[in-house]
């Protein structure tokens, strides 16, 4: 869930941060630490690091 705009896509745990902080997640890109929050926001940086 983008915090900086209206933006909620797909299910399971919650991740929220900027867009560009998510879109920079998603695509496998380095986010400053604290970024990203939520239930998701573990599990999203555990599949980054495969």
């Amino acid at each position: 869930m983008a915090t900086d705009t209206e933006l909620e896509y797909g299910s399971g745990p919650t991740v929220s941060g900027t867009a560009i902080d998510l879109l920079l997640a998603v695509s496998g890109r380095p986010v400053v630490a604290g970024a990203l929050a939520g239930p998701g926001a573990a599990l999203l940086g555990t599949r980054q690091a495969t």
